[in-house]
């Protein structure tokens, strides 16, 4: 089958159009050839783009098949060594597709490790499909897409995969184009898919957008200022998106150029298969509607890693990270606790805290701590001086960072989200 027909899905009348399918296939080899935790999958982009594929090795290619087919749930017999006789990328883009197109079951993302350990997650076909219905009347419409994103995670599978797919709308690759250049070739109505470290970027350039240009955005929280000199230079609208790998979509909210004000910024409206119950203890819950395969339906609450602030209108607002205990010397210890710690120390105006790799702590790897002095000036080791002490009265010992390191500014990928540091 030609990878120039459109596979129509067995779930709905959603489709997976070839173009952006075969841009999925390449991003995912990419993945596998580089290091997706810190971005470096780039290289691997551009080496595929240069030709590599047919030059691998037999593990490298194994590799990107491997990758391949567990995304995409190719796991009847026969699938692999199909995959395997492909010689250049285009031809296991064009097996995949076939393969893919005997029915859509589910999707196996990996996290990228920002906010823990990367992990495997599968989110079934019925689930995407009803999101992406409602993400195409929330997004503003438009015939033409600016991909600005990879398509293998969740946030690029729903908008550079699947919403282009559901609008038959022209899909175009400006991943690897320079920020400026990416605003130059765009065209009057076209919709953007951005991360917030680029439009955050893009504020601090001259550059105009042509008439009636949206974007979306997802990942963390646009800075207020950027989006007003984004509006000041012509982008029409953001819709902002709240998820994760694990939960998929769960809310968005829309800010407009003829409307924004910086000062009452509303919450994320929910996506319509959530609903808010209370616990027992009267606090909001939200849970996700599951039409199950036998036409039932269960509502479940999804892992949010977020603590939600409700307010009366039924938005929400994001708070504190829920974080999960890590053991250190075989003790529980809360990250987010030590955080709070070191902010409470009068010196210090923002702090992250992960547990080493085994490569920097050994066999018992410690906490590590990233420190945002509020002074540009602070001496550095003789504020962590006075944070080891302020922790060693505060905390027992297997919580007390042993690395520090000192910015100005939290580690964060272009998407917006936490990055490890060393």
């Amino acid at each position: 089958m030609p990878l120039t027909e459109t596979m129509v899905l067995p779930q709905a009348e959603a489709v997976i159009r070839p173009e952006p399918f075969l841009r999925l296939v390449k991003h995912l080899c990419a993945a596998e050839l580089g290091d997706v935790a810190n971005a470096a999958w780039a290289l691997g982009l551009i080496q595929l783009e240069s030709g590599i594929y047919p030059r691998l090795d037999a593990a490298k290619r194994a590799g990107c098949i491997e990758r391949v087919a567990e995304f995409l749930g190719l796991d009847q017999p026969g699938d692999l060594p199909a995959l395997r006789e492909a010689d250049r990328l285009e031809g296991l883009a064009e097996t995949a597709y076939k393969l893919f197109g005997r029915g859509w079951r589910s999707v196996t993302f990996r996290t990228s490790g920002s906010t823990g350990p990367p992990k495997r997650v599968t989110l079934p076909a019925s689930m995407l499909i009803e999101e992406i219905a409602e993400l195409d009347t929330i997004v503003p419409p438009s015939r033409s897409i600016s991909a600005w994103v990879p398509g293998h995670n969740i946030y690029g599978f729903l908008f550079s995969v699947l919403l282009p797919s559901a609008r038959r709308a022209e899909l175009r690759d400006e991943l690897q184009a320079p920020p400026t250049t990416r605003v130059e070739r765009l065209r009057a109505g076209d919709v953007v898919i951005a991360y917030p470290g680029a439009l955050n970027r893009l504020a601090e350039t001259p550059a105009r957008w042509p008439a009636d240009v949206s974007s979306t955005s997802a990942g963390a929280p646009l800075d207020a200022d950027a989006v007003r000199t984004l509006f000041a230079h012509g982008l029409e609208a953001i819709v902002e998106m709240y998820g994760s790998t694990e939960t998929s979509g769960v809310g968005s909210r829309r800010l407009d150029r003829s409307t924004f004000d910086p000062a009452s910024i509303k919450g994320f409206t929910p996506l319509s298969f959530y609903r808010v119950m209370r616990d027992a203890s009267g606090e909001p819950t939200l849970q996700r509607r599951i039409v199950n395969a036998d036409g039932t339906v269960t509502w479940r609450v999804p892992p949010i890693q977020d603590s939600l602030v409700w307010a009366d209108d039924g938005r929400f607002t994001i708070g504190p990270r829920l974080d999960h205990a890590v053991q250190v010397a075989a003790v529980n210890v809360w990250p987010g606790q030590v955080v709070r710690v070191l902010c409470g120390h009068a010196a210090v105006a923002d702090a992250a805290v992960r547990l080493m790799r085994p490569d920097e702590g050994g066999a018992e790897p410690r906490l590590k701590a990233f420190i945002v002095p509020r002074s540009p000036t602070a001496d550095a080791a003789a504020l962590e001086t006075a944070l080891r002490r302020h922790c060693a009265e505060r905390l027992h010992a297997e919580a007390c960072p042993a690395r520090y390191r000192f910015g100005s500014a939290l580690p964060r990928t272009d998407a917006g989200k936490p990055a490890d540091w060393t």
